[in-house]
């Protein structure tokens, strides 16, 4: 039996570069994750003890990682949101765990979206699962960018 190691994904690390491509990441994923808490009808001083997070491309990774957002503040974009902890999880393997036949987790059972969205999140504690594409769908100008940054490499790796 093997042991599986939590892949921690929020380090509080101040990073001085950053590209903007990511920041510009950073930001959607903020925005989906604060309209996920609006769809939930959280307070807004409520924070949420711990948020699952799952996402293919490592790009996305590196946003949430480094946490930089264009809103004018130095907090990390989990900060921001009022997150304690974030932890990297497939949904495949976090719907072993709970009751199937919540609503919640129907699409994902299905495998829909896995494939549609570029990150999904949810509460253990229960509510709504929240999805985002920061990497598709953007005006021209952004999406060419987003398309570069993320086939040349042009940001920051971590392991």
């Amino acid at each position: 039996m093997s042991v599986k190691t939590p892949i921690y994904i929020y380090n509080n690390e101040k990073k001085k570069n950053h590209s903007v491509v990511t920041a510009m990441i950073g930001s959607e994923i903020r925005a989906a994750i604060q309209n996920w808490r609006k769809e939930n009808k959280l307070p807004i001083n409520f924070r949420i003890p711990t948020l699952y997070m799952y996402f293919t491309k490592p790009i996305i990774k590196t946003a949430v990682v480094e946490g930089v957002t264009d809103i004018g503040t130095t907090n990390h974009l989990f900060e921001t949101c009022l997150i304690d902890k974030v932890v990297f999880m497939n949904p495949l393997e976090e719907v072993q765990t709970v009751d199937t036949r919540n609503p919640r987790w129907k699409n994902i059972l299905d495998g829909l979206q896995l494939k549609d969205y570029d990150i999904i999140f949810w509460s253990p504690l229960g509510g709504s699962v929240g999805f985002a594409n920061p990497t598709r769908g953007n005006v021209d100008i952004i999406q060419k960018e987003v398309d570069t940054a993320e086939k040349m490499g042009y940001y920051n790796h971590y392991v």
